[in-house]
């Protein structure tokens, strides 16, 4: 299979697309949730950081929060906004996502990345998730369904891939649902998506 980055399409629009993130309060997007976190000042790790909305949000909180963006135009974007000196900025991406090495993070949240990822590397990305994990530790996804936008690269995935791959793991499901997407425009298009909670066992 022909190596694609999986965020092709994604550094020519990242100025307007930020726009359009950040015009959204994270509770409305991410309201489901939000009250699953633990406590802070526990660690979160944000695979594909996009604006900065969210990970500048849980630095508010008091989390210690690493964001993971391999988009050069998004993550100048996010390090250019107030407070994001207190959240630390990698160049990096699935499956493998090596400048992590051995570290474990209480939080894992991958927003609207997973279908970016063709089976081969969603099948080494779960592990790494995994990995990346604490025990007890919790794992936030959310998964696009429909057509794509022009010139970005995207997988059609089914739920019960993912709740299979992470079950095989280990990782339990906490949470699950499918809903439309809150964007007018998505809305219109039919555009719905997959929202999956898991949580890794202690022992």
């Amino acid at each position: 299979m022909v190596s694609v980055p999986s965020n092709r399409g994604y550094e020519i629009t990242a100025a307007s697309l930020s726009k359009r993130y950040d015009g959204y309060e994270i509770e409305e997007t991410h309201g489901w949730f939000l009250d699953m976190l633990p406590p802070a000042p526990l660690s979160v790790l944000d695979i594909g950081a996009g604006s900065g909305r969210d990970g500048l949000h849980y630095a508010a909180k008091g989390y210690q929060v690493t964001a993971v963006e391999p988009t050069d135009a998004f993550r100048k974007i996010a390090m250019a906004k107030d407070g994001a000196d207190a959240i630390e900025w990698l160049e990096d991406t699935l499956p493998e996502l090596a400048l992590l090495e051995e570290r474990a993070f209480d939080v894992v949240t991958l927003i609207a990345v997973w279908m970016h990822l063709d089976v081969d590397e969603r099948e080494e990305g779960m592990v790494r998730l995994n990995e990346l994990l604490n025990p007890g530790g919790l794992l936030v996804m959310t998964v696009r369904h429909g057509e794509p936008p022009e010139g970005r690269l995207m997988f059609e995935i089914a739920d019960e891939e993912v709740i299979e791959a992470a079950r095989a793991l280990g990782l339990s499901l906490v949470s699950h649902a499918n809903v439309e997407s809150i964007q007018p425009l998505n809305k219109a298009k039919g555009i719905t998506w997959s929202r999956f909670a898991f949580r890794k066992g202690l022992s």
